[in-house]
């Protein structure tokens, strides 16, 4: 199972700085306990990454001319609209999320 750094937490390990949405594992801790513990929690720091459908491919998708609302008028039109559930808009950076939002339609350039 892969996993990615949750919302707003980071971590040093292994030489490298791992932000928000970055994929990271129990290699970066001394001890595989330690990587266990951040994964529970009513906040869990490190969080499953989720699953990307081909669907949902970001690339390409372009945002020039597009208004960009809040990040939380982002969560909230994607989870009235039941595109995602809410543990999965927490792993998207806030950029990948206006994609999301832009590709499904959800705001118009």
């Amino acid at each position: 199972m892969k996993y990615v750094v949750a919302k707003g937490c980071s971590f040093v390990g292994d030489k490298k700085t791992y932000n928000e949405g970055d994929e990271i594992d129990e290699k970066v801790f001394s001890k595989k306990e330690r990587f266990e513990s951040f994964l529970k929690g009513d906040n869990p720091k490190i969080i499953p990454a989720p699953s990307v459908k081909d669907d949902e491919d970001l690339t390409g998708v372009d945002l020039t001319g597009v208004d960009v609302p809040t990040r939380e008028e982002i969560e909230k039109l994607i989870l009235e609209k039941g595109l995602l559930k809410e543990d999965k808009i927490k792993v998207f950076k806030d950029v990948d999320l206006l994609k999301f939002a832009v590709k499904k339609g959800l705001i118009k350039k």
